[in-house]
């Protein structure tokens, strides 16, 4: 073997406690960073009402169930005037194409996941 060694350790492994130790330098920095808190202490809550004089109700669906149901909602939805939101879930969306596209006609339409 030919490897180049300084002292009883190869390059390699000096490479690697530098590494380290860069690393653990940048974390020592950044880990009390008050900005760094703020971010993942930060939670926006949901809005539960909203002051206007309108007599509104807001609602909103979650899609992640199956299909039995979705144009059931849509069409009771359609028949009173209603307008809602929803919430498309990733893989149901994939499963279900065919509901995706028909939904921006008859509701706003926003991504869950």
């Amino acid at each position: 073997m030919n490897k180049k060694r300084l002292g009883s350790l190869s390059m390699r492994h000096w490479g690697l406690l530098l590494a380290m130790a860069v690393l653990t330098i940048a974390y020592a920095n950044f880990a009390d960073s008050p900005s760094l808190m703020a971010a993942v202490t930060t939670r926006e809550l949901p809005v539960y009402n909203v002051d206007t004089e309108e007599k509104v109700l807001s609602i909103s669906f979650d899609a992640a169930w199956g299909r039995a149901n979705t144009e059931g909602i849509l069409d009771i939805l359609d028949q009173y005037g209603v307008k809602a939101n929803f919430f498309l879930v990733g893989f149901w969306a994939e499963k279900y194409p065919e509901l995706v596209f028909p939904f921006p006609a008859r509701a706003s339409v926003s991504r869950y996941s």
